[in-house]
């Protein structure tokens, strides 16, 4: 969430797609990640 905060480009649906992302395995990716592939899915 911080970073969102700190980007203000981020439009807030690209946010709540990225946060309701399910994750395999034990890692997570970083933020920054997450909402590219979530601009990029909604690109699509």
């Amino acid at each position: 969430m911080l970073y969102t905060l700190k980007d203000a480009t981020i439009d807030p649906e690209i946010f709540m797609a990225a946060a309701g992302v399910r994750h395999r395995g034990t890692g997570r990716p970083d933020p920054a990640t997450l909402i590219a592939r979530v601009k990029r899915a909604f690109e699509d």
